[in-house]
């Protein structure tokens, strides 16, 4: 109570309505970039003063450093040393104490933890953004119960927090006595419609006569690919024809949930997949694949299978919480049992048995669901309401 009191004498000034000024407290500047930008963007326009706190200076920190102030704030994604988590949350505090914003807008777990804190430090309003409950909460640990802990202390002083699916609201809501009154479900963080469009991709090169399996994301074991790549193993013993398994994404090897490097290695020189690495531009990978893959052990809203949507191409997902909330079974894609590669097995050569037709059909069942439900503009306008 004395810490908190004497931070508010330091009174931070009220900004004009035409100025608000909003902090953006990112994990990662890649996660700012990709995902973060055109909703600052918008704010921008709506007259909004937007800064980023982020904790890498890297080559996405430098691109959006082109048009908005970054400040470097060091923080592992991960990491659970309490001397360095105290010093995070003391420099976010004095960035906080210089800067004087209006809001604090956040997304992961560390960011929206700390950001209520320091709320409650300044009487700053934080919009929280729940993308997910991260693979800590696949564990049963200390880590576990320490972060439901700090959700439970730091929640009931946020001012609005954003949900993008049922089942993690509805988690929180009952598990953490959290305000119904503060909660919003949002869709993602929306896809930009003018950017994905169908009529474009179809005029895009086709397979010549292969058919192509994507997985866009971390190369991490709670999104599925040991079950992906014994599916792989599994159809291509089926099939005498081509199959392609294609993968996607940063191998995170400081992430807990790491596929090991030797293991990943001998998936592919065993030439069951194709690893490509992390590639920027995604979109021709989806336009050039037939079916897109997530067998996730959980999501927050996938990003990587509302684009795959916009751009028509059917979905294999695993039903859990966030893929169930975008694939309907059997109308725009296929929801395998979690965990289970056999499962995963059989809808990949079901989307290959229904033929191009049926898989078009699906395609555009899902364009239509993202044209409805996850355009970036809904977001927006969930921001704007809680900002004003």
């Amino acid at each position: 109570m004395i810490l908190r009191k004497s931070f508010l004498s330091m009174n931070l000034s009220i900004q004009p309505m035409n100025n608000k000024k909003i902090i953006f407290f990112v994990n990662s500047s890649w996660a700012a970039y990709k995902f973060r930008l055109n909703l600052a963007n918008e704010l921008t326009k709506n007259g909004f003063n937007v800064k980023f706190v982020i904790p890498s200076e890297d080559e996405y920190f430098i691109k959006i450093s082109r048009n908005y102030q970054c400040i470097h704030l060091p923080m592992s994604q991960t990491g659970m040393n309490l001397y360095s988590e105290m010093l995070v949350l003391f420099r976010l505090i004095f960035i906080v104490r210089k800067e004087r914003p209006d809001f604090l807008l956040s997304f992961s777990i560390k960011p929206n933890i700390y950001s209520n804190i320091v709320s409650s430090l300044f009487d700053i309003k934080t919009v929280n953004n729940i993308s997910g409950l991260g693979s800590t909460h696949l564990s049963n640990g200390f880590k576990y119960s320490f972060i439901n802990y700090m959700y439970r202390f730091s929640f009931k002083y946020a001012h609005k927090v954003f949900f993008q699916n049922k089942s993690d609201k509805n988690y929180f809501i009952k598990s953490f006595n959290l305000n119904s009154k503060k909660v919003r479900l949002i869709p993602g963080s929306g896809v930009d419609l003018s950017i994905f469009k169908p009529h474009k991709a179809r005029q895009k090169l086709q397979n010549q006569g292969v058919f192509s399996f994507l997985y866009i994301g971390r190369v991490l074991i709670d999104k599925g690919l040991r079950e992906f790549y014994q599916a792989a193993q599994l159809v291509k013993n089926h099939y005498d024809k081509e199959i392609q398994f294609i993968i996607v994404g940063d191998r995170c090897s400081d992430h807990i949930s790491t596929i090991p490097f030797e293991e990943f290695n001998a998936w592919v020189e065993s030439k069951t997949i194709k690893y490509l690495d992390y590639v920027e531009n995604i979109k021709p990978l989806i336009i050039n694949s037939d079916c897109v893959v997530l067998p996730s052990y959980r999501e927050g809203l996938p990003r990587s299978l509302l684009e795959s949507f916009a751009l028509m191409k059917p979905i294999i997902a695993s039903k859990v919480p966030g893929c169930e909330d975008v694939v309907d079974h059997e109308m725009n894609g296929f929801l395998c049992k979690p965990k289970s590669s056999t499962s995963l097995a059989n809808s990949m050569i079901k989307m290959i048995e229904i033929g191009e037709s049926k898989r078009n059909e699906f395609g555009l069942n899902g364009r239509k669901k993202v044209e409805k439900f996850f355009s970036e503009e809904l977001v927006f306008k969930e921001y704007l309401k809680a900002l004003r």
